[in-house]
């Protein structure tokens, strides 16, 4: 059993497995390259796609746990960053393409 499960996600099945797809596949979104490094923006990006109310810090590590996927990972401070740039519109276009990418792939949450 995975605590962060447990605190976050324990009565919802569709929600718990939805985010799990997401980050078992998200490298079906990403574009190739970047050093072999996550994109910090696809972290954060999810993290808020997601729209769990938990702290940051909790999802990342939850993220890296189950995440088996080509790249490396990115620091906690790139993973905030970017999601104050998502939320304060920054990146606001970056990010409704992201949704729609999850979408056009089948990802729910």
């Amino acid at each position: 059993d995975d605590e962060f499960e447990k605190a976050y996600l324990a009565d919802n099945d569709i929600k718990r497995n939805g985010i799990r797809h997401a980050i078992k596949n998200i490298d079906i979104i990403i574009p190739h390259g970047h050093g072999g490094k996550l994109p910090a923006f696809y972290l954060g990006a999810l993290f808020l796609w997601c729209g769990i109310n938990c702290d940051r810090s909790k999802f990342y590590n939850y993220f890296w746990r189950l995440y088996n996927g080509e790249y490396s990972k990115v620091s906690l401070q790139q993973f905030y960053s970017e999601i104050t740039k998502i939320s304060t519109g920054v990146k606001a276009k970056e990010y409704a393409k992201f949704k729609e990418d999850m979408k056009n792939n089948d990802f729910y949450c």
